[in-house]
This record gives structure tokens, C-alpha cells and sequence, in this order.
């Protein structure tokens, strides 16, 4: 039993049903949010599955980035359900409010689909990363890991270093992509507060790539091709569920 009260444990036929559109996304309402999904071939409801659960940046659109989270040339061997949360399309994320759209998404993706509690992952980019780190570290028994692109651990999470360092309940493994280049989330700060993340003791794997905030996709280079090719892999192991 989750802390948010929904049992994942149900049998195939509890699931509710959804609809797909042209693109095999499916479009649900959690109460708190809009957000939008992608379930792999690979899913069957009789076995539990790994959940990623991600955030857009300033200006970004939940069915935009789901793209990026699910990218076509990788969905037909994909053995997790991705969402991305919509809610404040168009905007950043406001991190002293929004920590329900996050909770409310995952309890509801649970009510269609077996979602394996110990293989949820909170993931999100610049200000969706900001929300990440609040929401992951202040409900940190949810989570299996934390996946970032250019943000900062401590920086815009709207508390302070301390208490959204005691707010984790474990050690709660990050994966944080930078970008050598970005003046958004200047690297040298971000490495030392990464530093201070492992200093207490959570496991953190630092990835830095040359390019800026944002670089538009230039055959191996650019800020989604670094998504898809350093963040979601980490999708792929297990060591991270606690």
C-alpha cells in the first residue's frame, strides 16, 4: 500500500480501461491534471511494470516532451509506462503547489495500469526538474530514483538545503544530466551541490555533456538526444528500487 492509499495489487480485470489516439498515447485526467502516456507492447496486465513519471520545463507541454520519453525508435523493446504531466503547460512549475498534480497522477495511472511501487521514477527537465527534487525528496518512499536534465539540486526547490535534505525518508539514487554550456543552471554550482548530495550519502551519478540550457537536435548532439541517450537508460536497471 502506497502512503497515498492505492493499492497496486489488484487483478487484471480491477484496471480501467483507456483509449488511445493515432499516435498509441493515451490521454487521462487525475483530478489534479491533465497528463499524457505511453504503454509499451511489452506490457500485459497479469505482470507489474515499471513507471516513469516526467516533468517539461518553463514553456514546455506535457505531450511534447512524452516524445522524448518514449521515443519511437526505442518504444517497440520499452518495458516501462511513461507519462508526462500536464497542468501548467506553456509555464514553469510553481514548486510550492504542485506536488499534488505529481501524487494524484501516480495513484490514477494506477487505476489502469499495474504499476510496480518499487520501479516508480520522478524525472523533469529545468523547472520540471525543480519539482523533481521537491517532490522527490520530500516523498522519497515513493520513488526508485530521480532522473534530471539542467537543474539544481537545491537551488529553485522553494526550501532550503537542510530541510529538503532531511525530508528524505533514504537515499534516494539521482542520475543528473548537465550541460557544460548552461548559464540557466551554471555547472560549477550545480557540481557542488551535486558534491553535497553525495557527501550525506545518496548515490548520484553525475553526466556532463557538452551544449547549453537547450540545443536543438543535430545528429548526436543536442538536449533530447542527451535525454534519450544518458537519462533513460537508467530505466533499464533495477539497482535503484528500494
Amino acid at each position: 500500500m502506497l502512503a497515498f492509499g492505492l493499492s497496486l495489487t489488484c487483478l487484471a480485470s480491477d484496471y480501467f480501461p483507456v483509449k488511445y489516439d493515432s499516435n498509441g498515447f493515451f490521454h487521462l485526467n487525475s483530478g489534479q491534471s491533465e497528463y499524457v502516456g505511453y504503454r509499451p507492447e511489452t506490457y500485459h496486465a497479469s505482470k507489474p511494470i515499471s513507471l516513469l513519471v516526467w516533468l517539461h520545463g518553463c514553456g514546455g507541454n506535457a505531450e511534447g516532451d512524452l516524445w522524448s520519453i518514449a521515443p519511437p525508435a526505442s518504444r517497440r523493446t520499452q518495458h516501462y509506462i511513461a507519462i508526462s504531466l500536464g497542468g501548467r503547460d506553456g509555464v514553469c512549475w510553481f514548486v510550492h503547489k504542485d506536488t499534488p498534480k505529481v501524487l494524484a497522477a501516480i495513484a490514477d495511472v494506477s487505476k489502469h495500469f499495474n504499476i510496480n511501487p518499487k520501479k516508480v521514477y520522478l524525472g523533469g527537465y529545468s523547472s520540471g526538474g525543480d519539482l523533481t527534487y521537491r517532490v522527490g525528496f520530500e516523498h522519497a518512499d515513493l520513488f526508485a530514483g530521480l532522473l534530471v536534465e539542467n537543474s539544481d539540486p537545491f537551488r529553485d526547490t522553494g526550501i532550503s538545503q537542510a530541510a529538503l535534505l532531511a525530508s528524505a525518508s533514504w537515499k534516494i539514487p539521482v542520475v543528473h544530466l548537465a550541460h557544460l554550456s548552461d548559464t540557466t543552471y551554471p555547472i560549477a554550482e550545480v557540481r557542488s551541490h551535486l558534491a553535497i548530495l553525495k557527501e550525506k550519502g545518496f548515490p548520484v551519478t553525475k553526466i556532463e555533456k557538452l551544449g547549453t540550457h537547450y540545443d536543438a537536435d543535430k545528429g548526436a548532439f543536442g538536449t533530447t538526444y542527451d535525454r534519450i541517450h544518458c537519462l533513460l537508460p537508467v530505466m533499464a536497471s533495477d539497482s535503484t528500487a528500494h
